[in-house]
């Protein structure tokens, strides 16, 4: 889309630039060079919006010149002196002139419908239709004229016949020129589509020559203030070394008053340090008293000391006993964690259970047929069978039982439990010991532990159990 200069007459344009063209007189007055800029570019955006080219204040060049230090070589400011600090103008900005054209021209590139061709919004097909159109139903009318004559007017399927074959040969005509219409059709939108991407490409050139002047001019000003930055820091210097230099004589004297105050500090901080020394090397043993001295605390306070370090090694025995039941239990012996009042019923069972699948396993599923009836072994067998109910039911006498009854109900009791309250720790631990745990036996272990420190309810020991094939 080529842009035009704007020559007036849209109401609402003008007002626009109107307001814009009073901000750029303004900051004109005021020597505010940003601030024309920045009323210029708004107008330039503005025009670009309605489809017309930018503008710019041309005859304000030699104006603006004057007034930054970056468009002429040696404008440029520097300190401000005295020491007090290093200033300069703003660096130029950069604003472009051709973005608003390039991003819609770019929307307009890329939102192109696919080529897509109907006959019946062409045109030109609907010239060639009428034409046709017209021809063959003249054809028709002349056939129809023909065949009558030589029949002596009287009306034939044949003359129908013939007068439709006419007429047909002129929209077969009509038909064969759709091929020939949609490629020129095609043609014309590839040569759209190439002609918005050449109007792009121009654009972008534009863009970057525009942006190639501010980077010059930029690179110009960054030198000129590099420039004025090292010549203050120079006069800088030159006052910091006779400010120093008057300094260091007023400071070797209290150097000296220094030294004698530190030599006085240092030989009482080593008495502190002998005495802190002291005082952790009794509380180590729960004696509080030299750090009472020390900090100066209160009777109260340091009996809150020794109540601290009784409690803490309290828990610490407690930890280790614990830690040494649950070694024991690992083992089969839950006598520690009875002393630590843990009910040990359920584990002993599990262990039991345990101990009887391994043997009837090695017995090929078999299990004793005298003495006491086996709870544990029909348990096992059981619920390694996958249909413990059945199970139960035909092979209770093989593990000396006289009657079924009532086995099934504790095997569930034992074995099984609720899915639905399975919790979400339980399902937690459960992705932990697959990371982490990788024996048997240390699985059991942790998941004993949870159970016996009330962390996991009875329905997540069982579960845990099951999924790794304990229970």
């Amino acid at each position: 889309m080529a842009y035009t200069k704007y020559e007036g007459g849209d109401e609402e344009l003008d007002k626009i630039l109107s307001d814009y063209g009073s901000k750029y007189q303004e900051a004109r007055e005021a020597g505010d060079v940003s601030g024309m800029r920045e009323a210029n570019d708004s107008a330039n955006q503005a025009r670009n919006k309605y489809g017309y080219a930018a503008e710019h204040a041309d005859e304000d060049i030699e104006y603006i010149k004057g007034k930054t230090g970056y468009y002429s070589k040696g404008s440029g400011g520097g300190s401000s002196g005295g020491g007090s600090g290093f200033s300069y103008q703003s660096a130029p900005s950069f604003v472009s002139r051709y973005q608003d054209q390039i991003d819609a021209l770019t929307k307009r590139i890329l939102g192109r419908e696919a080529f897509d061709y109907d006959p019946e919004n062409d045109p030109t097909y609907q010239q060639y239709k009428k034409t046709y159109t017209r021809e063959g139903q003249r054809a028709m009318q002349d056939t129809l004229g023909e065949v009558a004559a030589r029949t002596g007017g009287l009306a034939s399927s044949y003359a129908a016949s013939a007068a439709g074959q006419a007429n047909d040969y002129y929209m077969g005509k009509l038909a064969d020129k759709v091929p020939e219409l949609r490629q020129l059709a095609y043609e014309m939108y590839q040569s759209e589509g190439d002609t918005l991407r050449s109007n792009l490409e121009m654009l972008l050139g534009l863009d970057g020559t525009d942006y190639g002047r501010y980077a010059d001019l930029l690179g110009q000003f960054n030198t000129d203030r590099s420039f004025a930055y090292g010549a203050g820091r120079d006069q800088l210097a030159d006052e910091r070394y006779n400010s120093e230099t008057a300094y260091q004589h007023g400071r070797d004297e209290v150097n000296d008053q220094r030294y004698n105050q530190e030599y006085a500090d240092n030989r009482g901080d080593a008495q502190y340090n002998k005495d802190a020394d002291r005082a952790a090397w009794l509380a180590a043993a729960g004696d509080y008293s030299g750090f009472a001295a020390l900090w100066n605390l209160t009777p109260e306070q340091t009996q809150n000391l020794v109540d601290e370090y009784a409690k803490s090694k309290k828990m610490d025995e407690d930890a280790a006993a614990r830690e040494l039941a649950d070694w024991y239990a690992q083992y089969g012996d839950f006598s520690k964690l009875k002393e630590q009042g843990v009910n040990t019923g359920y584990l002993s069972k599990v262990q039991g259970a345990e101990l009887a699948g391994l043997y009837n396993k090695g017995k090929g599923g078999t299990s004793k047929t005298s003495g006491e009836p086996d709870y544990d072994g029909l348990f096992a067998a059981a619920r390694a069978s996958g249909h413990p109910q059945s199970f139960i039911a035909n092979n209770y006498k093989k593990y000396g039982f006289s009657s079924s009854t009532g086995l099934y109900g504790e095997y569930q009791g034992d074995y099984e439990y609720d899915p639905g309250k399975v919790s979400a720790v339980a399902k937690g631990l459960y992705t932990d010991l697959q990371k982490y745990y990788a024996s048997r036996e240390d699985q059991l272990e942790k998941i004993n532990r949870e159970y016996q420190g009330g962390g996991i309810s009875e329905d997540d020991y069982k579960w845990l159990l099951d999924k790794f094939g304990l229970l």
